[in-house]
This record gives structure tokens, sequence and C-alpha cells, in this order.
């Protein structure tokens, strides 16, 4: 499975408590490129292509989706946070920089209207972590206390038990770090609880257009370091055990359970659903099966916060790669729109990071998906938006990516190529379709073959690329 750091962050007094995996040892090297290849970038139009539209690709059909504008042959972005301790969009900032994003995930108490002044497509969501109770120190501090649900719903509180003995404790099974009770999501009234507590009263009057809910994995988070796990609740004194392990499928079945259920609530409930906010999850990509389509299906994106790029680590081999970019066409498929955080850790971000990062995301972009491309200072702050990716319209996909020598991946569109080195420690060279003249997104030198070392990828724009 995919480890990943949380997300979890506090506007304020509270710190930015996201950990960051380590880095990588050594960076994929920039190549400057002539004087002459450099691509002279078309000034940015505050303007969007708004129409949706349903996209048939071999034998898959990408349904429309209510999420985004169509994003085929597009390198959308989205921003995560705007404020951490990395530093602070400004108002004014957010207000004129809305159009260059499909959703901002965590916008800060104020600034959910402010965000879509000029981009009234623009999700700005309100955060939460699924598997406890809301803030009582940020977001709007509308949770409540330890003391508070003692005293009045005891049984909804998670407690853990040792990962060593099983044995259960009187410790709530707090998210490592965390200061959120944490609740028990088996419960349905938990899930009414948290969705009546947050949509209506709160998010929807602020402004925001979508719940952003972090912490949505088939495993259990970890809770108190690595020896505890949430494992069950105390009803009258008395334990009852919901999981037996961090990895029981009872969990995943509920997870699910808890999508369908906030879902539902968010689009029927005749309070709430005139709002029509959105639910995004912070989930991980690779898992094709019931239980994902079920997700994918009662959610209106997931924000897959590793990515391709694994905090800097890159996923492993060419089938891993591979997975990913199928997940986000699963997902897709199912009616989610998909969120990819390329984070890359402790390395610098360069041309080669960035090109790698768009090339990756192009593998699986149908028609509804965004990227957020930074090393892991980048959360919060603005730094890292990528303009160049917002001029570059590759047009309509001539098809799916496909394999070609060794671990290298094409996908050919309207107006381009994308050319990824999926594997671990190989250099190829990549014969690139002859009878087009190539200039590469970033201004990296063009040859043909075209020596992709491993874990690198280029976005080449070029004329009649389906031909």
């Amino acid at each position: 499975m995919k480890q990943r750091a949380s997300l979890f962050a506090a506007i304020g007094l509270l710190a930015f408590l996201q950990a960051c995996s380590g880095g990588h040892s050594s960076a994929i090297p920039d190549v400057a490129p002539p004087a002459s290849t450099t691509d002279t970038l078309p000034a940015e139009q505050n303007t969007d292509t708004v129409a949706p539209m349903s996209l048939t690709l071999g034998t898959t059909t990408y349904p429309t989706n209510a999420f985004m504008p169509s994003t085929t042959g597009k390198i959308q972005s989205f921003q995560i946070f705007d404020e951490t301790s990395n530093g602070t969009i400004s108002a004014t900032a957010a207000a004129t920089d809305g159009y260059r994003y499909s959703a901002v995930w965590g916008a800060r108490p104020g600034l959910g209207t402010t965000w879509r002044a000029s981009n009234s497509y623009l999700r700005s969501s309100y955060y939460f972590l699924m598997d406890t109770d809301l803030s009582t120190g940020a977001w709007g501090a509308i949770g409540h206390s330890l003391t508070w649900w003692q005293t009045y719903h005891p049984d909804w509180i998670l407690y853990k038990c040792s990962t060593s003995t099983n044995a259960p404790t009187k410790l709530p099974a707090y998210d490592s770090g965390l200061p959120n009770v944490p609740l028990d999501i088996h419960n349905p009234a938990v899930v009414q609880y948290q969705i009546a507590q947050m949509a209506g009263p709160y998010a929807a009057r602020n402004g925001y257009t979508a719940l952003a809910a972090d912490e949505v994995t088939y495993w259990i988070p970890a809770t108190g370091g690595s020896g505890y796990y949430g494992c069950g609740i105390y009803s009258k004194g008395v334990f009852v055990r919901r999981y037996s392990s961090s990895t029981d499928p009872a969990w995943s079945t509920d997870v699910v359970n808890w999508a369908k259920a906030a879902h539902s609530i968010l689009t029927t409930n005749t309070t709430l659903s005139p709002y029509h906010l959105k639910l995004i999850v912070n989930h991980p990509g690779g898992t094709m099966n019931t239980n994902e389509a079920t997700l994918a299906a009662n959610v209106d994106a997931d924000m897959d916060e590793t990515g391709f790029t694994q905090y800097g680590h890159y996923l492993t081999g060419a089938n891993s790669t591979i997975r990913e970019a199928n997940w986000m066409k699963f997902m897709q498929a199912h009616g989610a729109a998909v969120l990819i955080n390329q984070d890359w850790g402790s390395l610098t971000v360069g041309a080669a990071q960035r090109d790698y990062s768009a090339a990756t995301y192009l593998l699986g972009n149908e028609n509804a998906a965004a990227v957020f491309v930074t090393p892991h200072t980048g959360y919060g702050v603005e730094t890292y938006y990528h303009p160049e990716y917002r001029a570059a319209n590759l047009g309509s996909p001539c098809g799916e990516y496909y394999a070609g020598y060794g671990t290298l991946l094409y996908r050919k569109f309207a107006y381009g190529l994308v050319v990824v080195n999926a594997g671990g420690g190989v250099a190829y060279k990549a014969a690139l379709p002859t009878g087009h003249t190539y200039t590469d997104l970033e201004g990296r030198s063009v040859y043909n073959p075209l020596t992709v070392n491993a874990n690198d990828g280029y976005v080449l724009k070029t004329t009649n690329g389906c031909s």
C-alpha cells in the first residue's frame, strides 16, 4: 500500500503539522536548451473553456464531470491550502489568481468566496478529517472537546488497541499529532453529524463550494505512533470491537459506506442539497476494485497526495506508473475527477521535474483531472504555480498511452506528444514520430531519438500530432 503524510494543516496559531518523507539521492539533471530552442510562452489570459464534454477513447466512455470544466488535452492546475507555515496567499492574490485553478484544497475561512472572484467554476473547499470531529481551534472552530464527547456521546469515540497484543485501551485513537477527537465512522450517526455540522451551518454560508475530507484511506491512520491503531468503542462501559488490525477489511467497507452516506446527505437532504456542495477526498491511487468503483461513484473528486512522484522517491518501476495512470482513468470513468499532487519532497523542482510531473499526469488525464507540482514547502503558497502549464493545450488525445521499448510510455495528442521513462534505473532512446518539429514544454533540448533518463518525461509540442 502507499504510505503518505497527512495533509492536516491548521490556521492561525496552530502549526502546520505535515511531515515530509525523505528526499531522493539526487535530482534529475536539467539540460539547458540552446537559446534558439527556448519557447516563448504566450501571455496568460483570464479565460476558461467551460463547456464540459463526454470523451470516448477505445472502449471507455468518460462521463461529463460536474466538478470541473473539461481538461481534455490540458494541464490543469489546482492549489493545496492557502495558508500554512510556508506562508499565506493574500485575499487580493486569491481574488486575482482563482482563474488559474480548478480547485483549492483547504481554503481558509473567509476566502471561500474570494477565490472564485475570477473563476466561478473554482471549487473552494472546507477542510476536515474523515475519521475525526471537526476542529475546535481552526476552520471555524465548530468541533467539540473530548470532555464534550465523553459527556454527550461517549459511545461515538474511537479508542485504540495495541498492535502487538491487540488489547484495547481507554485511550482515544487520535491521528498521530492531530488534536481532533477520533470518531467511530462505523456509526451512521457520526457521518450525519459531521456533514450537518459543517455543510449548511458553516461551509456553504461562508462561501465554500466543496468539502475536503483528509485521511480517506483503506488502512486505519496511525495513532500515537506505530504501536497502536483505532479498534473500537465503549458502549455503557463495555468494549465493542470494530477492527482487528490496522488493515482490517471492515475498515475499508466503513470508509466506502462513509462516502456513500456523505454523498447521499449532500445530494438528497432538503436543507443541504440546494447548496450543491461537492465532496473531495484525499485517497491514495492505484487500487481498482469494487470498493474503489463505489467510492469513485460517491465522491466528486479524489486528491491523490503521493501522485507519481512519491515525495521525490518516484513510483517503483513501470508497472507502478502504469497502475497509477490506469487508476486515474478508472476513477474518471466511474465519475470522479482526479487531483494529482506531484510532491517532490526536498528535491529542487526544475525543468525536468516539471516536465515529468506534467507528462505522467497526461498519461491518465481524460477529461477531469488537475495537477499540483511542488516541493514539500509549496503547500499554502503560489510559489510553484507554473504558467507554462496553463499556456499549453495539446488538443484532443489521439488515443490512450501505449508502451514503447523498455519502460518507455507514449501518448499522442493533436498538438503534442508525451514520452515517459517509467523505469527505475536505465535511460532509453525514444524514437519520435518523424515528419514533425517538436519543442519541449520546459524548453529542454529535443533530439530524435530522444534520450529519456530513468524517471523522466517530456511534454513535446507539435502540429498534426495524430498523423
